[in-house]
């Protein structure tokens, strides 16, 4: 499974986003990292956000131990654009995300932050 080297995307989502080989990727509300890893094992260069230290950590942990190179960073999402300076040519966010938060507006504006000119944004 992941440990040995899968990736934990669907299909969908790997198709709907290309080939990611040499893009920069930030995942939002990236929990634990696997999406972030798998995008990393895809060829992505790749960087994590969530606001929870304790799922940074255990990402940080696994990236370390399974040697997938992951920058994880830990942040609320709306002063993500504080603590991150780069864009990035893919912003990526999952299932499940969008119900914790209390501003979808200032959320989109975050995103927009982040996305090169030229880059996507994508939401499963």
């Amino acid at each position: 499974m992941f440990r040995n080297g899968e990736v934990h995307l669907y299909p969908i989502e790997i198709e709907e986003v290309g080939d990611v080989r040499g893009k920069s990727l930030l995942h939002l509300q990236c929990h634990f990292g696997m999406d972030t890893m798998s995008w990393a094992r895809l060829g992505a260069d790749v960087t994590g956000l969530d606001f929870s230290d304790n799922a940074i950590e255990t990402a940080r942990q696994i990236s370390a131990e399974l040697e997938i190179p992951a920058r994880f960073v830990c942040s609320n999402i709306y002063d993500a654009p504080n603590v991150l300076s780069e864009k990035f040519d893919i912003v990526f966010t999952s299932y499940g995300a969008l119900c914790w938060l209390p501003d979808l507006k200032k959320w989109g504006e975050v995103v927009a932050h982040f996305v090169k000119p030229g880059g996507i944004f994508y939401i499963a």
